[in-house]
């Protein structure tokens, strides 16, 4: 039952009783919860009160709805960890990421949806010292797991610096981008990585199908080559339930 002594909305009271009763597995991963009618009578509230805790929960993402069926505890879901190290999967390299996927039991796979040149966003921009109208082209690719969409992988180049390359080419790259730099004269020296947590803009958690509630991971890496020159960055937008950072820190 609700306390009317508790400076909590009653909303909230039933919202965090459901929470710390999942938690502590009384509700598992998969079960169903208990339907509105159940809810005001176990905590005598109005069935509005109840529908505004499971909404609550819905967009923490605990939970999900069946429609017809009811609301149900979300199922844990497969974790890929991402060392600090790992170079992303180039249009051409898969085993990296089928690799990485393949030690969680999965199938890792990635397809290149679009290879354009444009206008670079403003943080792309920076990252690449790129001077005002100055463009980019941004290879785009989508990462699956078991086929289901989970990161979002977008490469950009100084245009400059790709056009008449492989990497203006709306194909995947047989032997890897980092090959390809290489052989251009753009040997990586070392790469920066900014990460970032934060909630989904609309088309993202359309591409990577995210539930309510779900944020995201995006990570940007800026690979540089010798004397400090920027030739690389790249945006990740990771489906933050679907994945974990790793990093190794020597001499800590």
């Amino acid at each position: 039952m609700v306390s009317r002594y508790d400076r909590r909305a009653a909303f909230e009271q039933v919202a965090d009783a459901l929470r710390d009763r999942i938690a502590r597995g009384e509700y598992e991963p998969g079960s169903q919860l208990p339907s509105y009618t159940q809810l005001e009578s176990e905590y005598g509230v109005a069935i509005t009160t109840a529908q505004r805790a499971i909404r609550t929960l819905k967009a923490e993402g605990l939970i999900e709805g069946q429609r017809g069926k009811g609301n149900f505890v979300r199922r844990e879901r497969p974790v890929v960890t991402i060392p600090a190290s790992y170079i992303a999967p180039a249009d051409g390299k898969w085993h990296g990421w089928r690799a990485t996927a393949r030690l969680h039991g999965m199938d890792g796979s990635q397809t290149l949806d679009e290879v354009t040149e444009g206008d670079p966003p403003t943080p792309v921009a920076d990252a690449l010292r790129l001077e005002d109208g100055e463009l980019v082209v941004v290879r785009r690719r989508t990462m699956y797991l078991d086929g289901k969409p989970v990161q979002l992988a977008d490469s950009y180049y100084a245009a400059e610096l790709a056009r008449g390359t492989l990497l203006a080419r709306n194909e995947k790259i047989p032997r890897g981008t980092p090959a390809l730099l290489d052989e251009m004269g753009y040997k990586t020296a070392e790469c920066e990585e900014f990460v970032t947590a934060r909630m989904p803009t609309t088309g993202e958690a359309e591409a990577l199908k995210l539930g309510p509630g779900v944020p995201v991971i995006e990570m940007v890496r800026v690979t540089k080559a010798e004397n400090d020159v920027p030739v690389q960055c790249e945006v990740f937008v990771l489906a933050a339930d679907r994945h974990r950072l790793k990093y190794v820190l020597p001499n800590c």
